[in-house]
């Protein structure tokens, strides 16, 4: 509290930061996002799909 003074605009410049890094991140480092294409279930997603 001594090092602002009791402001709170040093931590919320530095998390509105992070956020827009992550935002820059997401939007033109890493692509676009799709589902996993798996090809044959396995025994364990057809045991778990039968219980339902």
């Amino acid at each position: 509290l001594t090092l602002s003074h009791g402001s709170f605009v040093v931590p919320l410049l530095v998390a509105g930061g992070i956020c827009l890094f992550g935002a820059l991140n997401f939007m033109f480092i890493m692509g676009k996002v799709e589902p996993l294409k798996i090809d044959k279930p396995d025994a364990a997603s057809k045991i778990a799909t039968a219980s339902h």
